[in-house]
């Protein structure tokens, strides 16, 4: 009696489709998500790179904006613009010019658990005369 009930739900098509619907959702969601995460990943680092390439052109171009290095990195903390994160910066000179280094860590808030991402910039600016 239970077996042949069971058979005539294995043989029935009607929730079909919704059982597919249940096992894939969860997949496609966590795709997505993870995608996006990955897209604020990169946006971060490009915005690191940035704050770091423009502090190195201000301390060799504006000299009366970044006088010292200083000055410098409080500059590439004001051009930096990425909430949640604190990244340090580093400006010294170099051989190649004013040499600026910024460097973060990024956290992936999964589902189960949490990632953190180094990120570090680095750029090197020649000194104009």
């Amino acid at each position: 009696m239970i077996a042949q009930r069971l058979l005539s739900y294995c043989r029935e098509a009607k929730g079909a489709s919704a059982v597919e619907f249940a096992l894939v959702v969860p997949v496609i969601c966590a795709l997505t998500i993870g995608a996006f995460q990955m897209c604020l990943l990169m946006f971060a680092n490009n915005i690191l790179q940035f704050s770091v390439d423009d502090a190195a052109r201000c301390a060799s171009v504006k000299t009366t904006i970044c006088t010292g290095a200083g000055a410098t990195q409080s500059h590439a903390a004001a051009t930096f613009g990425f909430a949640g994160m604190s990244p340090t910066f580093t400006a010294s000179s170099a051989a190649c010019g004013s040499k600026v280094v910024g460097s973060a860590s990024y956290t992936i808030n999964a589902i189960v658990a949490s990632v953190t991402v180094p990120l570090s910039a680095s750029s090197c600016f020649p000194i104009q005369d």
